[in-house]
């Protein structure tokens, strides 16, 4: 079953979004963020480094967000092209 008209408009925007210059900047110092945290990561106690290790796993996500959903997309379009009677159970 193809995409709907609101599943493509949802990726659409998504990719709009991502493609535009105030995102690239976002990303761009969110990773400089991940490295300065990175680079931290084992300044002070236990609790600090799990601390941290939380704000690496969050920007983590957040760097890789386009990345990710362009492979739910890619993934989503092409379990849509293998034919339904071609699957096997």
């Amino acid at each position: 079953m193809p995409l709907t008209k609101d599943e493509e408009l949802y990726y659409e925007n998504y990719f709009d979004l991502f493609n535009s210059n105030g995102w690239k900047q976002f990303i761009d110092e969110q990773k400089y963020a991940l490295e300065e945290l990175k680079n931290n990561a084992f300044n002070g106690g236990e609790d600090r480094f799990y601390f941290t290790k939380g704000q690496v796993d969050i920007l983590n996500k957040v760097v890789n967000f386009s990345n990710t959903m362009e492979a739910v997309y890619q993934d989503t379009v092409r379990h849509q092209e293998v034919p339904i009677d071609t699957l096997s159970v």
